[in-house]
């Protein structure tokens, strides 16, 4: 589950009622113009964040639909150039594995007019490190989203 706080406020105080957002995540070849065509035939556009690991998709989606919101996603490791490429790239965001985050990225990305989504995989890798501290870990990185295997544990970090 991706959880993401369109609002403006953060993370601080989100429930699982509201203040959500779906991802569309651009897998395979072709998929960024079926994918645009169901999601503004919804009326979700401004709903969903497409995103995906190959940034022409993405990018593909910016081009049909301007106001669309992309994220181009990343896996360990990033490249240094990572906030410039994708900022260049139009991105609206990055998404970022939970174990390449800093508070010092965040803030950079922060500063270039991005969002940050973390993304955690799991829980085979994690098998050694308690997630619901990394979840802590990453909510006080202040990134904009999060998206975790255990929706419970995050609700449970956010209210408490």
């Amino acid at each position: 589950m991706c959880i993401r706080d369109r609002s403006g406020g953060g993370l601080t105080g989100l429930t699982l009622q509201d203040g959500y957002i779906h991802q569309r995540t651009l897998a395979q070849v072709g998929t960024a113009e079926p994918s645009l065509e169901i999601v503004t035939n919804l009326g979700m556009l401004q709903q969903v964040v497409f995103s995906s690991f190959n940034h022409e998709r993405p990018i593909r989606v910016k081009e049909l639909a301007p106001t669309a919101v992309v994220g181009f996603l990343y896996s360990n490791p990033i490249p240094p150039d990572m906030v410039s490429v994708a900022k260049a790239g139009g991105a609206d965001e990055v998404h970022l594995r939970y174990d390449t985050l800093s508070a010092e990225l965040v803030q950079e990305v922060h500063e270039m007019g991005m969002e940050v989504m973390a993304w955690f995989r799991g829980p085979a890798d994690m098998a050694d490190v308690s997630e619901l501290q990394l979840l802590r870990d990453v909510v006080q990185m202040k990134t904009d989203g999060i998206c975790t295997n255990r929706p419970d544990g995050l609700y449970s970090i956010l209210h408490s």
